[in-house]
């Protein structure tokens, strides 16, 4: 008689003391900005780059199932389940200021109504505490570097003035490299003609102005100004800031995906364009014929 007043006691305060559902609640700071990050956990592709457990292709972490419902905006609804356990969870960014945002992520789990099993759920469910912790601090890694999100390294620094040559010619074709180079050379017999150094690497932008024509425009620095004709203009890059590339190496495909996702970069960080964005052709491409040897810096200035 004592034994079954001693569980039915046990029982009577596993029902009363575990509560019937349970909130988790675990956030981590990230160093990136809240449209970045946004922008990440939109792609399910990267998921898998950060998450924490490698050993399966689906997003498994200690027992668990993780399934992100995706798009989302600032905000991701990740059910996490296993055979005894389900529960709706919210993943949530929350900005701090541009350059840092919060990520947290809240859950609520029940412990069912039968005494017996509402044990072994309440210890499964805390467990997962830990397992959310785990996850935070791997995309917290992951995140915190722009490159995992962007694919190239992006820095910022200040645009010093600079004296450019300009010159520019319409296409109905895309430019070939002997196109370009063509007008990058006329810059180069400038400044032989007017004695003025060149400071730097030929600059390049290519837009598309309809469903027929591309504007090619190219420049090239120089210490010191000379005369303009032919075509060839003098012009100044704007003083201020600027978002600049690691090298590219690759040819115009990859240089071209690169260029996208600086775009991409600019927007996320929500900065205007004072100047059109440029390439910087480390190498010549007349010289070096493969491409997948090619170098190329990309330039954004903003404000």
């Amino acid at each position: 008689m004592a034994l079954v007043i001693l569980v039915l006691s046990g029982l009577v305060w596993l029902y009363f003391f575990i509560p019937p559902q349970i909130t988790l609640n675990e956030s981590v700071w990230v160093t990136a900005n809240k449209n970045t990050i946004n922008r990440a956990l939109n792609d399910s592709s990267l998921w898998k780059q950060w998450w924490p457990d490698t050993t399966s292709d689906k997003l498994h972490y200690n027992g668990f199932s993780y399934q992100p419902q995706l798009p989302g905006l600032y905000a991701f609804a990740v059910n996490v389940s296993n055979n005894t356990t389900n529960g709706n969870t919210v993943l949530s960014i929350t900005e701090k200021n541009p350059d840092s945002a919060l990520l947290i992520w809240r859950g609520v789990f029940s412990t069912g109504n039968n005494p017996f099993s509402r044990f072994l759920k309440y210890r499964e469910i805390n467990r997962l505490t830990n397992d959310m912790k785990d996850i935070l601090l791997a995309a917290k890694k992951f995140l915190s570097k722009p490159q995992h999100i962007y694919g190239i390294e992006i820095k910022k620094e200040i645009v010093k003035d600079t004296l450019l040559l300009n010159t520019h010619s319409l296409f109905s074709h895309y430019p070939s490299t002997e196109e370009i180079y063509s007008l990058i050379n006329k810059l180069h017999t400038a400044a032989r003609r007017g004695k003025a150094p060149v400071t730097g690497y030929p600059m390049l932008n290519i837009t598309k102005k309809d469903s027929a024509l591309y504007l090619l425009r190219v420049a090239l620095p120089v210490s010191k100004p000379v005369k303009e004709q032919n075509g060839i203009v003098i012009k100044r890059m704007i003083p201020g800031n600027i978002l600049v590339s690691d090298n590219i190496q690759g040819g115009t495909g990859t240089v071209d995906i690169a260029f996208k996702q600086m775009m991409n970069y600019a927007r996320d960080l929500d900065k205007t364009l004072p100047a059109i964005p440029f390439q910087s052709l480390i190498t010549n491409r007349l010289e070096e014929k493969d491409s997948t040897k090619w170098l190329t810096r990309i330039y954004c200035p903003v404000i």
